[in-house]
C-alpha cells in the first residue's frame, strides 16, 4: 500500500484554497507537478490526481503515484488496483487515506471523486473549489463507493 504523510493532503488542499483555485469542469493541473500558485482551476478528478501525486512524491523508495485523468478512469483504476472498503469507513480516524466515488449514474459512470482522511473529505467541487467536508454530511456521500488508497504515517 502507498504511504503518505498524514499532513500532506490537508496541507495541499489548504494551499490550493489560499492560492484562489476554483472549480472548473475539465480543468487539470498541467504540468502535473505545478505548484498551487500556478493552478487557477481544477475539477474533482484533476484535484485528486494532483493531490495524490504531490502527497506521494517525497516518500523515500516510492515513486509518485500518477493516477489516470478523469473520474471514470480513476474509478476503473481503483476497482482494479485497490481494496474496496465499507462506506462508513470514511468516518474513521484510522490512518487510511481513502478515495470515494459518487454512486454510478444510470449509465454506470461515476461523476464525482474525492479523498477521505480521518472523517473529512479533501475534494474540489462545483461552486466552491477545493475544500473539506465532514464525511457522510451530505446524502450522496452515503452511496459512494470507497477504496483504501494509502496508509498515512
Amino acid at each position: 500500500m502507498l504511504v503518505i504523510p498524514t499532513t500532506k493532503i490537508p496541507a495541499l488542499t489548504s494551499a490550493l484554497i489560499a492560492a484562489g483555485c476554483k472549480y472548473q469542469l475539465g480543468a487539470k493541473a498541467d504540468p502535473l507537478d505545478s505548484q498551487p500558485a500556478l493552478i487557477h482551476a481544477l475539477d474533482c478528478s484533476g484535484f485528486v490526481r494532483w493531490a495524490v501525486f504531490h502527497a506521494s512524491m517525497a516518500q523515500p523508495g516510492q515513486a509518485p503515484l500518477d493516477l489516470p485523468d478523469g473520474s471514470v478512469q480513476q474509478h476503473d483504476w481503483s476497482r482494479a488496483a485497490l481494496a474496496p472498503d465499507a462506506n462508513d469507513s470514511g468516518r474513521q480516524d484510522d490512518g487510511i487515506l481513502r478515495i470515494a466515488f459518487l454512486a454510478p449514474s444510470p449509465d454506470g459512470e461515476p461523476g464525482h471523486v474525492m479523498l477521505i482522511q480521518n472523517g473529512l473529505t479533501c475534494e474540489c467541487y462545483g461552486h466552491h473549489g477545493p475544500g473539506r467536508r465532514t464525511w457522510d454530511s451530505l446524502p450522496f456521500m452515503r452511496t459512494c463507493e470507497v477504496y483504501r488508497l494509502a496508509q498515512l504515517v
